[in-house]
């Protein structure tokens, strides 16, 4: 759970800085899209912690650590709004694969099962639906 914790901050970090500095002819949307983006990640993340310290396997003095790998794996922002995307589309990914792979430990509850696997639904969602329309339409 804390490395699933690391790539929701890093991706919420990311999102949140390509949306401040976003440019080009789909801004708007892409602005938008990217602001949406790190809001979910951001609740994302508080909804992953909040179930680790709950079940014991987060501490808060963990979270420091958590917050330090994060800006530690951060991707730098490529100059484009279709680079940026790109990245956040590869983080998308990053989740589900973590997801997947915590899922097939089986050493969570249900509830905590159904809680990552609805992350890795909005986030599949992004990438291979979202990002991948809006990346089509550039090229």
């Amino acid at each position: 759970m804390k490395q699933l914790a690391v790539i929701l901050r890093a991706g919420q970090l990311y999102a949140h800085s390509a949306h401040n500095i976003v440019v080009g002819p789909a801004f708007f949307g892409d602005h938008e899209f990217l602001g949406e983006t790190y809001a979910a990640l951001e609740g994302d993340y508080d909804d992953v912690v909040e179930r680790a310290i709950g079940l014991g396997r987060v501490s808060r003095t963990d979270l420091i650590e958590i917050q330090r790998q994060a800006t530690a794996v951060l991707p730098e922002l490529p100059a484009t709004a279709e680079g940026m995307l790109a990245q956040v589309a590869q983080i998308d990914r990053a989740i589900c694969q973590k997801i997947e792979k915590i899922v097939a430990e089986g050493k969570l509850s249900q509830g905590t099962i159904n809680l990552i696997v609805a992350i890795a639904d909005r986030a599949e969602k992004r990438w291979s639906f979202l990002i991948s329309q809006r990346l089509t339409k550039t090229t």
